[in-house]
């Protein structure tokens, strides 16, 4: 083999292995974790993570040009449609 393909070839492996490893930053500058529960006999949102952890309904804020990752862990069988509408985002 060429040693100019074999070179090549062989930083096409690292730059796959350096993709797959997950010790690059973080894409989301925040991330909540959400799950489904009951509050007072109606259906609520439950934060699962960090600050919003136990609380039913949080507030989910970020600033202008943060990343944002919203995780919903269905928490029964019913399908739900999550929305933000200020965003004008909902789920399919």
């Amino acid at each position: 083999m060429k040693p100019r393909l074999l070179a090549l070839i062989s930083i096409g492996l690292l730059i796959l292995l350096y993709a797959c490893s997950g010790i690059h930053g973080e894409i989301s500058t925040e991330e909540y974790i959400l799950t489904s529960g009951f509050d007072d006999g109606n259906l609520a949102f439950l934060g699962v993570s960090g600050g919003i952890n136990g609380t039913y309904n949080p507030t989910l804020s970020g600033e202008p040009g943060e990343t944002i990752t919203v995780t919903f862990i269905n928490g029964g069988y019913a399908e739900h449609i999550f929305a933000v509408p200020k965003l004008n985002v909902e789920t399919e």
